[in-house]
């Protein structure tokens, strides 16, 4: 655990959370809170690194990750506090997104009295699904080579627009944001290429039959809902890379059997 403990305190304390697996301190988050007077704590979850070896036959480890961690930067980091300054915080934060915003619903779960406040962006919720569905992305997807593969040049491009000319106007506002991708009912058909057309600016049928199921929700074989759809709308360069690069994501360290 590392704590930043500022001149400028204003009797605030704060604890970052993770990303991803969730062995890295997010330094860009104590960078940013402690210029703003937080006294803040942050730690590798503990283990080192973003894979999730380590939790193999280590339970111990597999709990810090799951929710020990968060709660044990709070106790220890306001007694590091109080020493440092002479004084207990006035008021106590946390601060996270993505694995970062899963722990900060489980500190509200689990320990309730740890934080005032809490920041929990883009919790990455039920974790083992959220594993299943993006291993399943790839599945459907394929690599570069496959005949379902869609390229990034035509998310970004042909698909982000066909998405944009059926959903954008649902709000009543043309302004290239679809606010509600709960009513966006995509339908790809439209991009299928015809005969003799330009194979250059639509899909084939294939690949229009994965993007179907890219947005649709995922289900077991028993017909229970692993993980919700896609959510139309959300192509942007980063994503795009991670998600439907033709590659299985970083985090399938998390399924051993891979």
């Amino acid at each position: 655990m590392e704590a930043w403990l500022p001149q400028n305190w204003t009797g605030r304390f704060l604890s970052t959370g993770n990303g991803g697996l969730g062995g890295c301190i997010q330094y860009v988050d104590l960078a940013y809170t402690t210029a703003l007077g937080f006294a803040t704590v942050g730690a590798s979850n503990g283990h080192n690194g973003t894979s999730g070896a380590s939790f193999y036959h280590n339970p111990e480890v597999l709990a810090d990750f799951a929710y020990r961690s968060i709660h044990t930067n709070a106790v220890v980091g306001k007694e590091i506090t109080k020493a440092f300054y002479g004084a207990p915080h006035n008021y106590s934060y946390y601060l996270g997104c993505s694995t970062g915003g899963r722990q900060g619903y489980k500190a509200m779960q689990d320990f309730p009295n740890d934080f005032d406040g809490i920041v929990a962006g883009a919790p990455g919720i039920s974790w083992n699904s959220l594993m299943s569905w993006e291993d399943y992305i790839y599945s459907v997807l394929g690599n570069a080579s496959s005949p379902t593969f869609i390229s990034s040049e035509q998310w970004l491009g042909l698909v982000h627009n066909d998405i944009l000319k059926q959903c954008d106007t649902i709000d009543g506002v043309v302004d290239g944001i679809i606010e509600d991708p709960s009513l966006c009912d995509y339908k790809p058909e439209g991009l299928i290429c015809s005969p003799s057309g330009n194979v250059s600016d639509c899909l084939t049928a294939e690949q229009a039959q994965a993007l179907r199921l890219v947005f649709s929700p995922l289900y077991n074989a028993n017909g229970k809902l692993m993980y919700p759809r896609q959510q139309p709308g959300s192509e942007n360069a980063d994503y795009v890379g991670e998600m439907y690069g033709g590659e299985l994501i970083q985090f399938s360290a998390w399924t051993p059997q891979r």
